[in-house]
């Protein structure tokens, strides 16, 4: 009994962490708040633009003018968004087609950002549903 117990805890498992999806943060109506990544908005004047890159079932980034988009597949949809006061987006509805979930008025993402020379100047918003398969797209 004691060598079976041995043989199955020397027997590495199968790991359970691909199956694993990280908590997002509810987008209502194409309304993404940045929470603590507001702060990436600091400093801007009011009516200032973010552009979007949107990949086909893949993600949402979020940056500066002038920052680099990274690679979110084959097809990509590109537009502007003004952040309001509190530190919110809107993705339109063509946006939010682009991400392909189920719901494209209520979903749940997950905010990354994405730091370039040390401080980050965009954020990637990916969809909570088929997070492994979405993050493979994504191409830094």
């Amino acid at each position: 009994m004691l060598l079976s117990a041995a043989a199955a805890l020397a027997e590495p498992e199968p790991s359970t962490a691909a199956g694993l999806v990280p908590a997002g943060v509810p987008v209502v109506e194409g309304r993404v708040a940045l929470g603590r990544y507001r702060w990436l908005l600091a400093g801007r004047e009011p009516g200032d633009t973010f552009n979007v890159v949107v990949g086909f079932a893949t993600a949402c980034w979020i940056g500066r003018p002038g920052a680099v988009a990274p690679r979110l597949g084959e097809l990509a949809y590109r537009g502007v968004v003004t952040p309001d006061v509190r530190g919110r987006v809107l993705l339109d509805r063509t946006m939010r087609a682009y991400l392909h979930v189920a719901d494209g008025n209520r979903l749940s993402a997950v905010i990354v950002p994405l730091p370039d020379g040390g401080q980050p100047d965009a954020v990637l918003v990916i969809p909570t549903e088929g997070f492994a398969a979405r993050c493979e797209g994504v191409r830094l």
